[in-house]
């Protein structure tokens, strides 16, 4: 090639700088390359759109006590007061550990006012810490269609309304809750899935299933639930005449008029359990004499309320069946106390005493029809 003269020669020092362009090019990346610092946060989030949602969920249902997704299966204790008198205590076992939904329900459950039975059910359900009465609304449908009727409208029908058998029982599930979450037999802790409180079951309800989540089975308390039934009422009303409450226990250290109670639980090595299976009593095992001398005179109590109610109350078909019933259930409660064999002179006297107040209130009952 020939060089034009009037162009320089480049010296060894120019040639060097000549090929320090390509250095930076395997060294540093291109201008273009540093722009998406500036949009890396912007790609970031619309990489990982669902992550968020996803770890709130978990949160939302995974224990408040667990430590991780994993739960742990612990015991809560409730004490059963009916009066001033604790006739024993429940213990429950929480299969999913204790989430935020459950611990403030039996959150109110503390303090002297807390846990108060709402409504008991004869045969059915004990609702107990702010648990709507059930059947109101439905109560006041049925008046409403009653009052049509009565005034000559035509009843209503509708094509397929027919009545349906009630589910049979199903056997206890492996996994704590029992036929899979359904109010399968007696013994369940269970809330509803709209509204506070929380409630027992006194015998299977299936027709709770599409309303309330099962939340474990009783471990003991065979002795409270016979109360619970004792001190049902049969006429009127459905809350119980003579209070009960379901309190967390309190410690010796607790001042009566301090704080309420804090939630205290135990972890539980197994996350199954059918209910009343740490019980000391066994289904069917027969009750001694002072058990039911006992239980008697608790639903006495109650029942002497209810005669004065009934007494109180205007002729009506509602107080005629309360009437029928009480009546009933006095009966029987004689029956049981006149089979009773073999009593020391002190279970022999509290006999009398229950027989004599019971047959005063069936004389009260026989007034009224």
């Amino acid at each position: 090639a020939i060089l034009d003269p009037g162009t320089p020669l480049p010296s060894e020092e120019e040639e060097e700088p000549a090929a320090a362009p390509e250095a930076p090019a395997a060294t540093e990346p291109p201008a273009e390359a540093a722009v998406p610092r500036e949009e890396a946060p912007a790609a970031e989030a619309e990489a990982v759109p669902t992550a968020p949602a996803a770890t709130k969920e978990e949160e939302t249902s995974a224990p408040a006590d667990a430590g991780g997704p994993a739960p742990k299966a612990v015991v809560a204790t409730l004490d059963v007061i009916v009066g001033k008198n604790k006739v024993g205590q429940l213990r429950v076992l929480l299969p999913l550990g204790l989430d935020p939904d459950l611990e403030q329900r039996l959150q109110a459950c503390a303090g002297p006012d807390g846990g108060a039975v709402d409504f008991l059910s004869p045969g059915a359900l004990c609702g107990f810490g702010g648990h709507e009465i059930p059947g109101v609304k439905e109560k006041e449908k049925e008046k409403k269609k009653q009052k049509e009727a009565d005034a000559g409208a035509p009843p209503e029908m509708a094509a397929g309304l027919l009545p349906v058998a009630a589910p049979e029982e199903t056997p206890a599930a492996a996994n704590g809750f029992l036929s899979a979450g359904l109010h399968s037999c007696a013994g369940l802790l269970t809330a509803p899935r709209s509204g506070g409180g929380l409630a027992l079951t006194l015998t299977a309800q299936p027709a709770l299933d599409s309303t309330h989540r099962v939340l474990g089975p009783v471990l003991t308390g065979r002795r409270c639930f016979r109360r619970l039934e004792a001190m049902a009422p049969l006429s009127f009303e459905a809350h119980p005449r003579v209070p009960i409450f379901l309190q967390l226990p309190k410690t010796e250290e607790e001042i009566p008029s301090g704080p309420p109670a804090l939630l205290r639980l135990e972890l539980f090595p197994e996350s199954a359990a059918e209910p009343f299976a740490e019980d000391p009593e066994k289904e069917g095992d027969a009750l001694s004499p002072e058990e039911i001398i006992d239980l008697a005179d608790a639903e006495l109590s109650g029942r002497d309320v209810e005669v004065a109610e009934l007494k109180l109350a205007t002729f009506s078909r509602e107080r005629q069946e309360g009437v029928d019933k009480v009546e009933q259930a006095l009966d029987s409660m004689l029956r049981r106390l006149e089979s009773l064999e073999g009593l020391d002179e002190t279970l022999s006297g509290q006999r009398v005493w229950v027989q004599e107040g019971s047959n005063r209130l069936l004389r009260v009952l026989k007034k009224l029809h």
